[in-house]
């Protein structure tokens, strides 16, 4: 199932991204301080994959509004 980004999903996206992106780890804090408080951030433009209730992917698209 495809839907957008809600609450309480950034940890299993950081699981995610830590166990595909060995060369580029990130941590909780690092993905809501450089992901979720950007000042383009929308959380309609992040499609998280579930299956089985867990996040098996996601895709970020980021329209810049500000610098």
């Amino acid at each position: 199932m495809l839907r957008t980004f809600q609450n309480g999903d950034e940890l299993g996206i950081v699981k995610l991204w830590n166990e595909v992106l060995i060369d580029d780890p990130i941590n909780a804090n690092r993905f809501r301080n450089q992901i979720l408080l950007d000042a383009n951030f929308d959380p309609k433009g992040l499609i998280v994959a579930v299956e089985e209730g867990a996040i098996v992917g996601a895709v970020l698209a980021i329209t810049r509004k500000l610098p």
